[in-house]
């Protein structure tokens, strides 16, 4: 069995050079040490930019200067805790992603699945910002280290966590498929006109028999998703808080930077001016695209305790309830008691208002060293 099979190679590729991934692909093979070093050479090359970066002198003391020195300092936190952390979740990440591989859900209805075109303008603006580094008049260590090296981590552990979610989506919409499939019930009477009654009543009560039975198990393997989808995200809590502060600093700074150069002009302006308004872009949408990979799974997840009520008023309708229709209040309940909700350790939901929020907490501050002139 092969995790993550409907990622493209080049993806796979990236996750195990950057360290993201460090477990082998195949469920059948175990670990091995060889994928724990993909990733040195990547971290050894950050280690080097990083002193080379700090044993050079920094900018003349303005407001940017101190702005590097919190961009150096936080680079630096952030490269060391994802070296760490992606090395301390490897193993539980495997086992959590396998777990929600094996659970089966057949039959096995057809659902299309969406499309990636919003993986693919994250990935365009990636290499979009990247083609410009050759352009740019600043020591090229200085740029890759200080303004790239968060993106080039960040993107691809972003889609990385999509690609574990959108299997986790894959299941849900599955489940979702099989209750909506349940509230289209059969009626005998018309298919048997001729049948006996009593024939009729046997094959309905054996139709409401079998449908409650799979709405229980399809409502078991929901709650183990919910579970497990939980579980998986819960591995990135630390360097999901991490990602989350660096990329609040570079939104302010870059914000601000296109503020200034509107304000005040540069050499080579409009490249100047371009260069930095498609990397606040590239910031902007990044943190949108993670936003959008947990919600997306959120309202598919919660869609499904409607869909038993969809049933639940079929059988209301024809006045067909009965102790074991009723059963279907207490899969209802299991299903809203099991709502999914992603937090980072429980210090803030990763939903549109926790969007929101931040957006306009990086607008204040951009607005506060405007005015004051910095």
């Amino acid at each position: 069995m092969c995790l993550l099979d409907n990622t493209p190679i080049f993806l796979k590729c990236a996750y195990k050079l950057l360290g993201i991934v460090q477990f082998s692909y195949d469920t059948k093979r175990k670990s091995a040490i060889y994928n724990r070093i993909f990733c040195l050479p990547f971290y050894f090359c950050l280690l080097y930019l990083c002193m080379r970066f700090n044993l050079n002198t920094f900018r003349q003391e303005t407001v940017f200067h101190f702005i590097d020195i919190i961009t150096n300092s936080l680079n630096i936190v952030y490269i060391f805790a994802h070296f760490i952390f992606f090395y301390i979740r490897s193993d539980s990440v495997r086992n959590h992603l396998t777990k929600v591989v094996q659970i089966q859900i057949s039959p096995n209805p057809i659902v299309s699945r969406r499309p990636q075109w919003k993986r693919n303008i994250l990935l365009g603006l990636f290499i979009m910002n990247f083609s410009f580094i050759p352009f740019i008049r600043v020591d090229l260590g200085t740029v890759l280290y200080l303004y790239y090296s968060f993106d080039f981590i960040s993107t691809f552990e972003f889609l990385f966590l999509d690609d574990l979610l959108d299997v986790v989506l894959h299941k849900l919409q599955l489940i979702n498929q099989h209750f909506l499939r349940q509230s289209d019930s059969v009626d005998f009477l018309q298919i048997f006109p001729l049948s006996k009654t009593d024939k009729i009543k046997f094959l309905q009560e054996e139709e409401i028999i079998f449908r409650i039975e799979q709405m229980q198990a399809f409502s078991d393997f929901h709650y183990d998703l919910v579970n497990l989808s939980q579980e998986l995200v819960k591995n990135f809590d630390v360097t999901l808080i991490v990602s989350l502060i660096v990329w609040f600093e570079t939104a302010i700074e870059t914000a601000y930077y296109v503020a200034y150069v509107s304000l005040h002009g540069s050499d080579y302006y409009i490249f100047v001016y371009g260069v930095n308004f498609i990397f606040l872009v590239l910031q902007l949408y990044k943190f949108f695209f993670l936003i959008w990979i947990f919600s997306k799974v959120e309202q598919e997840s919660n869609k499904t305790a409607t869909f038993v009520h969809e049933v639940w008023n079929k059988y209301a309708m024809s006045e067909k309830i009965d102790n074991r229709v009723r059963y279907l209040e207490v899969v209802s309940v299991k299903l809203l008691n099991t709502k999914l909700q992603f937090t980072v350790m429980g210090f803030f939901n990763l939903n549109r208002e926790f969007c929101h929020m931040m957006i306009a907490a990086v607008t204040t501050y951009v607005v506060i060293l405007i005015q004051f002139r910095f």
